[in-house]
């Protein structure tokens, strides 16, 4: 996810004096602000793929990310260990500030080859889960414009629920109805909807922790079908931050290495 630098008039965040779409800019601008800093992280998950009749595969996944600046986007590394079948296939991304921009490499060990995803295909879905390519990009503010729709309770907590339009040509998505917690400014819930005004998928975050005294992270997140009734789920370790990653562990000629 981008952490976006911000000018320094965003600095004092209050709503009252904001328009519908600058308030819900803003919200996620003060996100980005609040989770700046981290420089880089770790984690390993464990990844169940449910049908929607409740059969399940349990998978092992590494994630790695490296903080993008004021003008680069993250970049993030995901790598499956286990089952054996998908072990050390990797996907890369390096996000970018602009729309459709951004870049994807994905390799598969089999054909022991590097492939570049592009961006008219990033709507399918990703090795079987419920997230497509383009829900494992990062998050940059510039990718979708905004609008306040007031708040809300959700699980007993006040949140913000702010409607998100994404500004590339190629994603799948219509818009984003999401529910950012007003205490952690985090999403804990995003339902998204095709171009043809569809509900098609929930994204839900749980079980927040807080690192440093100053990041929250998620250690359980899932991603619903709504038409299939699949879903995936992520079960979060602990998280690793600013543990000495690279940006020579984030190229492509290093997923070859991953295995």
């Amino acid at each position: 996810m981008s952490r976006t630098l911000v000018l320094v008039g965003c600095l004092i965040f209050s709503l009252s004096g904001f328009a519908a779409e600058d308030r819900g800019h803003e919200i996620f601008a003060q996100r980005d602000l609040r989770d700046s800093g981290w420089t880089d992280s770790s984690v390993a998950y464990h990844m169940e793929l449910r049908t929607g009749d409740g059969r399940s595969v349990s998978r092992q996944v590494r994630v790695m990310s490296l903080e993008g600046g004021s003008d680069a986007g993250d970049q993030i590394l995901l790598i499956f260990d286990a089952p054996a079948d998908v072990a050390g296939t990797a996907l890369l991304t390096h996000d970018d500030l602009e729309p459709d921009q951004a870049m994807q490499w994905l390799y598969l060990p089999a054909y022991k080859r590097v492939r570049r995803i592009a961006s008219a295909n990033r709507s399918g879905r990703f090795m079987g889960t419920e997230f497509t390519y383009e829900d494992l990009l990062g998050d940059p503010l510039e990718d979708f414009s905004y609008r306040y729709q007031g708040e809300a309770d959700y699980r007993g907590r006040k949140v913000f629920r702010i409607e998100r339009t994404p500004l590339g040509r190629y994603s799948a998505y219509g818009r984003q109805e999401t529910l950012v917690d007003e205490d952690t400014l985090q999403v804990v819930q995003a339902v998204l909807y095709d171009r043809d005004g569809q509900a098609v998928k929930r994204y839900e975050a749980d079980d927040w922790r807080l690192y440093r005294d100053r990041y929250w992270r998620s250690h359980k997140m899932v991603m619903t079908d709504l038409v299939s009734g699949r879903s995936t789920i992520l079960t979060a370790s602990d998280y690793e931050l600013n543990s000495g990653l690279r940006e020579s562990d984030f190229r492509p000629a290093a997923l070859s290495r991953t295995q």
